[in-house]
């Protein structure tokens, strides 16, 4: 009956955080710039474009993008971990605000949620 809230929840989010990525190109934050960057803006667009195609029950977009995405997902962990340390540890203030913040507590909990359901699937 609410299966199309999630893939809402999820879109909502994904656009923030592109539109915070695609906000630290157009105001030329040098300390922001790094592969990285680029690689999560991708991610989020091809992102959005999945959950969309979720959305509208859209099989075809599914089958096609739910291989590539579940392999990009585990590394977009890695990157936005490793990136958003790298912004706090350089003190690029350009970047310091909420998105930031909750961009790594956010990847922080799924990679613990991965990480435990990996322990769980490897215990049974």
């Amino acid at each position: 009956m609410y299966r199309w809230v999630w893939p809402l929840v999820n879109t909502v989010f994904l656009g923030s955080a592109a539109a915070w990525i695609t906000s630290l190109e157009k105001n030329n934050c040098a300390c922001s710039k790094n592969w990285r960057r680029d690689f999560l803006k991708w991610f989020f667009l091809v992102s959005i474009l999945f959950q969309l195609a979720i959305l509208f029950k859209n099989q075809l977009l599914i089958k096609y993008l739910a291989g590539p995405i579940a392999v990009a997902s585990v590394a977009y962990l890695y990157v936005t971990l490793t990136y958003i340390h790298k912004l706090m540890i350089d003190e690029c203030d350009c970047t310091d605000g909420r998105h930031r913040t909750i961009m790594f507590w956010l990847a922080l909990g799924q990679a613990f949620l991965l990480a435990g359901s990996i322990f769980v699937g490897i215990r049974k």
